[in-house]
């Protein structure tokens, strides 16, 4: 019986170990994923700009060539 209970002991601080473990995981995963939204979010102003600049340097083209 006593055995039963320490192998169940161990078991549980296992269990323990290994949902701190996956809590760790989780919230380093969801940082990472805020990190990643963040540079897309960034990375789509960008592209957004550099569109807006290359329409202005067309329009500034088309006057300056008249």
């Amino acid at each position: 019986m006593v055995a039963r209970l320490e192998k169940l002991t161990d078991a549980w601080e296992e269990a323990e170990e290994e949902v701190e473990e996956g809590n760790e995981l989780l919230k380093r995963g969801k940082s990472a994923q805020e990190e990643g939204e963040s540079a897309i979010k960034k990375g789509q102003q960008l592209i957004t700009d550099g569109k807006n600049k290359i329409v202005e340097a067309e329009e500034h083209y088309k006057q300056t060539s008249k």
